[in-house]
């Protein structure tokens, strides 16, 4: 009778153990479709890089380009380690400060005509750089290995030898423009300033690309989770991990308020971008432009978020590195599951031992009686 009783006692233990392994299987469905979301995000972020790069490029070719070698030597330099991140914020400042003084001057322009026939000319080959950039985005979607990926960045640092052939036939015509020798002072000035814009974007395409390991390492943890197929030894466990998902839980609401944010901007490039393809005359193409400057002031006040956001993302690579001792404790459950599915065949056995058992029980029972 003890025996039946503790029998009865462990079958309701099952019962709330069967609960709370459906819970737990919410919850890794959850994770799949929160680490689907998160790829699309990183997806959009390298788009977004893409543009930052287009309109840099853009605002380059109307300045006084810079001697690419020097700014090849400072690259390399750079990329061994990232410039202050204060300074940074201080040149993003100059750097805003300065669109909505291009901004001013592209409105108090008077004559123009001389410079709409170069500038025809160049809106073909933006036409063509545009169709490139779509293909490149394409591709770099596809990349799923960061080694692969980097072979493929040595061979557009190869391409971009070729660019630095046609940014110097661009300087010969910038020359040209009437009116520009007063203008090129201030412009060496801001192109530094451009330059050291510029190496923090690098540093930040560096740290996309980790993101991405990352999160092909993540997808990985997250289907061998999905092949267990008991979960009672690790319980004990379990327990205390999820106990430290809590805050990693309080961090993931507030990043997909700010992923949502990043929607509503995504919807506003991707209707840039089409405009930009459908130009065809330059005229009706600056009075266009000219609406759109102005509707740069508002993108300048969402830069000044940016900031801030990206201040908190430090806070974030502190949870990156808490993050990736985490993922060697899991190295060291997948050893232990090992050991754990040899069990389940154990138990599998004292499972079918465990029927004859309460048959016979019943037996003993009736025969009590």
């Amino acid at each position: 009778m003890d025996y039946k009783i503790t029998w009865i006692t462990r079958l309701h233990g099952l019962q709330d153990y069967n609960n709370y392994k459906i819970t737990a299987i919410t919850r890794l469905q959850q994770l799949q479709d929160y680490s689907n979301y998160k790829i699309t995000w990183i997806t959009r972020l390298h788009g977004l890089q893409d543009y930052m790069d287009y309109k840099i490029t853009w605002i380059a070719r109307l300045q006084q380009l810079q001697d690419y070698m020097d700014y090849k030597i400072t690259w390399i330099t750079r990329l061994h380690g990232l410039q202050d991140y204060m300074d940074t914020r201080q040149q993003l400042q100059d750097y805003s400060n300065y669109k909505i003084t291009t901004i001013t001057r592209l409105q108090q322009l008077q004559d123009y005509s001389n410079y709409e026939i170069t500038a025809i000319t160049r809106l073909q080959q933006l036409q063509d750089y545009s169709n490139y950039k779509i293909t490149a985005i394409t591709r770099l979607q596809q990349l799923q290995d960061y080694s692969n990926y980097k072979i493929t960045a040595i061979t557009g640092l190869q391409q971009l030898q070729d660019y630095n052939n046609y940014k110097i036939t661009a300087i010969t015509t910038l020359q040209q423009l009437q009116d520009y020798s007063n203008y090129k002072i201030t412009t060496i000035t801001r192109l530094q300033q451009l330059q050291d814009y510029n190496n923090y974007k690098i540093a930040a395409i560096t740290r996309l690309q980790q993101l991405q390991d990352y999160s092909n390492y993540k997808i990985t943890a997250i289907t061998r989770l999905h092949q267990l197929q008991d979960y009672n030894n690790y319980k004990i466990t379990a327990i205390t991990r999820l106990q430290q998902l809590q805050d990693y839980s309080n961090y993931k609401i507030t990043t997909i308020t700010r992923l949502q944010q990043l929607q509503d901007y995504s919807n506003y490039k991707i209707t840039t971008i089409t405009r930009l393809q459908q130009l065809q005359d330059y005229s009706n193409y600056k009075i266009t432009t000219i609406t759109r400057l102005q509707q740069l002031q508002d993108y300048s006040n969402y830069k000044i978020t940016t900031i801030t956001r990206l201040q908190q993302l430090q806070d974030y690579s502190n949870y990156k590195i808490t993050a990736i001792t985490r993922l060697h404790q899991l190295q060291d459950y997948n050893n232990y599951k090992i050991t754990a599915i040899t069990r389940l065949q154990q138990l599998q056995d004292y499972s079918n031992y465990k029927i004859t058992a309460i048959t016979r029980l019943h037996g003993l029972q009736d025969y009590k009686d």
